[in-house]
């Protein structure tokens, strides 16, 4: 399949999802209590999908980007594992929780799409990336927003 075409397609399949889930997230309370609601979450995710899918099509377009290459196989197990591993994280953080799913996740995701040969430095700028998005979120969730955690 040609890319041009596959990027215009997904593009449309995330801009349609984006919006089907800020229409969802209409219906459910945002802050209730001054805590994040039911709504709270797929508000801002399908916001922010819908936000990077424009910024994607706009540079696209202005970009006027002449992409002839075909999707390899290589690609496509790629983006397989990275399915695979996110599919494994969201049945992990049911048992145990988001921290150490998340973490693992950012970790294979990392060393799936990493150029080869992966390189020691490449290793200590994911492990700490990892590391400060899971203290953010963290620190985000039950101390600015108030989730209990536990």
């Amino acid at each position: 399949m040609n890319i041009k075409l596959l990027d215009n397609i997904v593009s449309v399949a995330l801009l349609l999802a984006g919006g089907g889930i800020l229409f969802a997230a209409i219906g459910y309370e945002y802050m209730p209590d001054s805590v994040p609601g039911p709504g709270f979450f797929p508000f801002w995710v399908g916001l922010l999908l819908v936000g990077c899918v424009i910024c994607d099509l706009v540079g696209r377009f202005r970009r006027r980007e002449l992409v002839t290459d075909r999707i390899g196989g290589a690609e496509i197990a790629r983006v397989g594992a990275i399915v695979a591993v996110f599919g494994a994280m969201c049945l992990a953080a049911e048992h145990v929780g988001l921290v150490i799913p998340t973490a693992a996740m950012m970790v294979l995701a990392g060393f799936i799409m990493a150029e080869r040969p992966i390189t020691p430095r490449f290793i200590g700028k994911l492990l700490a990336v990892t590391a400060a998005t899971i203290a953010v979120g963290y620190y985000v969730f039950a101390h600015l927003l108030g989730v209990p955690l536990a």
